[in-house]
């Protein structure tokens, strides 16, 4: 049976890293499971680079992936920062390009850190081709999540009943499954369900260490970038008309534009930003937690290269 292999992990743990070093060994090449590696002009505040700039001896940035000592890393520079891309567009995207990858005689390897992106390619989750609806989105901004899960609760009550407290507390989730319900009839009726986990032998590999080393890391990182080009980012997707979109809105991004408008200081945008990965970390954490096929390695472990390079061994 062909295989793919997929590593997952918080921020700041070696996932691309790991997988380009899986790669050179296996005859393999990669496909970024990132919601925000997707888009063009965003390198930095992403952190494409998979590895230091003093291991990286050759680098081409091409539509569609980066080829990083040449191994191709697919899933970047996909789409630019004003379109939407979805769980959806990942799979339609990444699925062919697996079956690409195996075509050739190669190894797949899926590495990010956008847990409902690999779950869906992978076959573990759902997902939904239903597009967004703006005027439903719209009206959400203003309605308390009591008043749209009880607008779902009227079209679609079974699903309201397989949910537990915290997904029916998860505002972006529930108003997900009202624009689902609300054009399908039911969120079951829009399921899609990735053929990949029937087809192919996967080896999920999960990186992780203790949250204090991942905060330190991350903080870290983020002081890095602060003072190495992301303001210049930022301040370039603002001139090229991206300041309204949903990359300069979310995370690393959002607190960079506040400060470029003059709303924080240099200082409060970097503590921001510190903030925001330690959330993300935890969140990150919780969501991959839930996989128990998922093979953990700390990578403050002593022995963690020990146990890749058995990993490796076994994988041949």
């Amino acid at each position: 049976m062909n295989k793919l292999i997929s590593i997952v992990g918080p921020t700041g743990a070696g996932k691309s890293s790991l997988a380009l070093q899986l790669a050179r060994r296996l005859n393999g090449e990669v496909i970024s499971a990132d919601s925000r590696q997707v888009y063009t002009y965003a390198d930095i505040g992403t952190n494409k680079k998979p590895l230091g700039d003093s291991a990286i001896t050759t680098l081409e940035k091409h539509s569609g992936k980066w080829v990083v000592n040449g191994i191709p890393i697919w899933g970047y520079d996909i789409v630019d920062p004003d379109q939407d891309f979805s769980v959806s567009h990942f799979v339609s995207s990444a699925l062919p390009k697996v079956h690409d990858i195996l075509g050739r005689g190669k190894v797949p390897i899926v590495a990010g850190g956008t847990g409902y992106y690999v779950e869906a390619l992978l076959g573990d989750s759902s997902y939904s081709e239903v597009s967004p609806d703006s005027e439903l989105r719209d009206w959400s901004k203003h309605q308390k999540v009591e008043k749209i899960v009880e607008e779902l609760r009227q079209i679609d009550p079974i699903i309201i009943n397989e949910l537990n407290t915290d997904a029916l507390m998860n505002k972006q989730r529930m108003v997900r499954y009202l624009e689902i319900a609300q054009a399908k009839g039911s969120v079951k009726n829009a399921e899609i369900i990735s053929p990949l986990k029937d087809s192919l032998e996967i080896t999920k590999i999960g990186l992780a260490a203790e949250r204090e080393f991942l905060y330190r890391k991350a903080e870290a990182w983020a002081e890095k970038i602060m003072q190495g080009g992301l303001v210049d980012e930022v301040s370039q997707l603002i001139d090229l008309g991206y300041k309204d979109t949903k990359i300069l809105s979310g995370i690393v991004y959002s607190p960079v534009v506040r400060n470029i408008t003059g709303e924080i200081s240099v200082a409060e945008a970097l503590e921001n930003i510190k903030s925001q990965l330690r959330n993300y970390i935890r969140r990150q954490l919780i969501w991959f937690r839930r996989d128990k096929e998922i093979s953990w390695y700390f990578i403050t472990d002593n022995t963690f290269d020990q146990k890749i390079a058995e990993l490796l061994e076994s994988s041949q």
